[in-house]
């Protein structure tokens, strides 16, 4: 019943110094109460923050040529369509023995525009890995993910079911898988 390769594939080529594979994770948490706007097209906003956390992999294998940066910093830059919000850095060394390093950092959004069903509003997580290159006097970005990030309260009760931004939310839909037997591809 297979298929093949029906999902693309990427091949991604890393400096030795790099962002782990899924390394960057930024859940949010509404520090504030939910105001809703003039009209309902105006959305609902609340103060947020973002809990970002980066992990760096140092590449220590003789074979790359090398024992990857010592020392980087992490720069997270939040931004809301091409309006820069944030900026905040998190310096650290690199030890020779470690080859995974988590960096954290919190980003406090006033205000933030809420996601929603009717007005789907994203921020952008730009995160950054700077390496300090010492002969040349220079920091150089070495790698960088861009991460779309929707600032939204969920919850589910065993009263209310789905709950969305203090709102209560139908939820409608089936199960889509991509197999099924004797069938192969095709949704029966």
């Amino acid at each position: 019943e297979g298929a093949g390769i029906y999902r693309h594939v990427h091949l991604i080529k890393t400096s030795r110094t790099h962002l782990d594979t899924d390394g960057v994770f930024a859940p949010v948490t509404i520090t504030g109460p939910i105001k809703n706007g003039a009209t309902p097209a105006d959305g609902q906003t609340a103060d947020a923050e973002i809990h970002a956390q980066a992990t760096v992999v140092k590449d220590t294998l003789p074979a790359t040529g090398g024992s990857g940066s010592d020392n980087v910093t992490i720069r997270f830059t939040l931004f809301d369509g091409e309006r820069m919000l944030r900026s905040v850095l998190s310096s650290h060394s690199l030890p020779l023995s470690a080859p995974l390093v988590t960096f954290n950092q919190t980003i406090k959004v006033p205000a933030a525009k809420l996601w929603s069903i009717g007005r789907p509003h994203v921020y952008s997580l730009l995160t950054e890995v700077i390496e300090e290159q010492k002969a040349q006097d220079r920091k150089v970005v070495i790698d960088e993910l861009n991460t779309t990030i929707g600032i939204r309260k969920i919850k589910f009760t065993a009263n209310q079911g789905f709950i969305l931004n203090d709102e209560h939310v139908k939820i409608r839909g089936f199960c889509d898988h991509n197999n099924y037997g004797g069938v192969g591809m095709a949704v029966p």
